[in-house]
């Protein structure tokens, strides 16, 4: 862990909160109709973990935020057989 750095901080929750993907996945589902809570939930496991290793919790919250976006997109279009 690069301890003490502001990148450590965002790199490590960000790993955590790709890592939780599947479990998100499973709790909230994968229907079109349920972006916004995997979203939130990725949003808030980003941030907190942030906060836990000494980061600031709205820095990383931004970053899960579009990484969840991001992937629901390509995830959606996967199963549309479509480009993202």
């Amino acid at each position: 862990m690069l301890a003490g750095s502001k990148f450590g901080h965002g790199f490590a929750a960000a790993g955590i909160s790709t890592f939780a993907k599947p479990g998100i996945r499973k709790t909230f589902g994968t229907s079109t109709k349920g972006p916004l809570a995997r979203v939130t939930a990725r949003t808030i496991l980003g941030g907190t973990f942030s906060k836990l290793t000494g980061g600031k919790f709205g820095n990383e919250t931004f970053t899960a935020a579009f990484s969840q976006l991001f992937d629901e997109r390509a995830y959606l279009a996967r199963q549309r057989g479509t480009r993202p």
